[in-house]
């Protein structure tokens, strides 16, 4: 029997830079296309989004992208910050980062120990954009990539291992949802980030 597709959920550590986390988004929609065992979605924290809680809880694995800048208090982090604890717990989350000469490296500490407390997994291996604004066109294009792209395969293999192990983990403990669960509508498509992905408060 062929295990269900694998739910990812991209989620933005600020909605402040909201265009240019799209052009970050829309590179990764591109790379996730071939992996026909994830079905991603971008989901926008509540109160950004009403339903969010509701599609953070069936998901599988998180991509959290992270900008270069002191993002703790502001109130894009506090509304991640204010998702419920038990959507995070035993999922794995990798990391995007973007900025200048440091990629955004930096900003990955400030949530690691949120993650932790949380029982997430947060994994070691991320993909940095160094002079990011310079490299990522309005669409998601990369010029002059610097193994963005063979980084991203990279993490999405140790990502994939660790949400079948966890998901199968979790399907065996009492009360647990059936297989499958994951997401099944507002799948990546493309040009799904074009008009109205980011909205403010």
């Amino acid at each position: 029997m062929t295990a269900p597709p694998l739910s990812l959920a991209l989620l933005p550590g600020s909605t402040c830079h909201r265009r240019f986390s799209r052009r970050v988004a829309d590179w990764a929609q591109r790379r996730l296309a071939g992996h026909a065992d994830l079905v991603a979605e971008f989901v926008l924290p509540a109160p950004w989004e009403a339903d969010a809680n509701r599609r953070l809880h069936r998901t599988d694995a998180f991509l959290v992208i992270l900008p270069d800048q002191p993002v703790t208090g502001t109130a894009d982090l506090a509304a991640l910050f204010a998702t419920p604890a038990e959507a995070w717990h035993a999922r794995p989350v990798g990391f995007l980062t973007y900025g200048g000469r440091n990629g955004g490296r930096a900003a990955i500490e400030r949530l690691r120990p949120w993650l932790v407390d949380r029982q997430a997994i947060p994994l070691g291996e991320n993909v940095d954009f160094v002079d990011a604004w310079e490299r990522l066109g309005a669409r998601g294009e990369l010029y002059a990539p610097l193994d963005e792209n063979q980084r991203l395969e990279r993490l999405l293999t140790r990502l994939k291992w660790w949400a079948r192990t966890l998901r199968d983990a979790r399907q065996s403990a009492p009360g647990s949802r059936p297989a499958g669960a994951g997401f099944a509508e507002g799948a990546f498509r493309e040009g799904s980030f074009r008009e109205g992905a980011f909205k403010k408060a």
